[in-house]
């Protein structure tokens, strides 16, 4: 099963940021970039444990300067 992080910028100035999930407790990343207005950015992850086992996954965004942002938990 694929897991995608994605976030739309609508407005404010350019960011540098990171995509993540928490999954079973532990946090992943993905790598850093910046991101402008009108700009979406993306990133996949793929799990097996995903497809043998439900688990309530978060989508994470880190902005520098900002902290970390979460998503409502999904589930798989």
């Amino acid at each position: 099963m694929t897991l995608t992080s994605r976030y739309e910028k609508k407005s404010g100035s350019r960011i540098t940021a990171k995509l993540g999930y928490s999954f079973k407790g532990s946090n992943y990343w993905g790598g850093q970039f910046t991101q402008s207005k009108g700009q979406v950015k993306q990133k996949k992850w793929s799990r097996t444990a995903w497809n043998t086992k439900c688990n309530s996954t978060i989508g994470m965004l880190w902005v520098k300067g900002q902290g970390t942002f979460q998503t409502p938990p999904g589930t798989c």
